[in-house]
């Protein structure tokens, strides 16, 4: 499911007829609905690599708590921008 908060409401739905089916299954599905310029918020399930890139291609961003099986290195330190 996808919430928009300004609408405080679900604005998609992703069926699954599998009861038990993983919601990783269900990425690339997610995947065809980004839109250009949109903020993707998501827990540590929805944080893998070729989810986060789908958002990156489909020039959105995300925001995620970090999973701890994700590969990554930090390429500089945290700046402030004002």
């Amino acid at each position: 499911m996808v919430l928009d908060p300004e609408l405080r409401m679900a604005i998609d739905v992703f069926p699954c007829e599998d009861g038990h089916a993983h919601e990783r299954s269900l990425f690339e599905s997610v995947l065809h609905t980004i839109k250009a310029g949109e903020l993707w918020i998501a827990d540590r399930p929805m944080c893998t690599q070729g989810f986060l890139f789908g958002i990156s291609t489909a020039s959105s961003d995300f925001l995620s708590r970090e999973h701890k099986t994700l590969p990554q290195r930090a390429i500089s330190e945290l700046q402030f921008l004002a």
